[in-house]
């Protein structure tokens, strides 16, 4: 799959990316919401991991503005309970915390 991870913490987002390509995956990475907009536009990913705390845009605002063919999983250092509802109103499929359980992930990543 072709996937997108939007987070600005470098060094989580560099294991993710390592793990996933060792998945098989093909990863692009953007460090803030509105490069992770243009990624979007330019890589046409089929998942789009996204914090949800950004420099520049709330993970939310980020989750409207995706094209609604990706399948859009929310990343959260907080309860996931806690922004659920918020995320699924923003199109986000499902919403996981940090740090991430790899297999939840890749089940998280295939449509249900």
């Amino acid at each position: 799959m072709r996937v997108l991870i939007i987070d600005d913490n470098a060094d989580s987002t560099l294991a993710l990316r390592m793990l996933l390509e060792l998945e098989g995956h093909e990863v692009e990475v953007a460090h803030d919401g509105r490069s992770g907009l243009e990624a979007c536009a330019r890589s046409l990913p089929e998942v789009v991991l996204c914090d949800l705390v950004l420099p520049d845009m709330h993970g939310t605002d980020v989750g409207r503005a995706l094209p609604s063919g990706a399948r859009k999983i929310a990343v959260t250092g907080h309860d996931p309970a806690d922004v659920r509802a918020a995320c699924e109103s923003a199109g986000f499929a499902l919403v996981m915390q940090k740090p991430l359980d790899l297999d939840a992930l890749l089940q998280g990543m295939s449509p249900a």
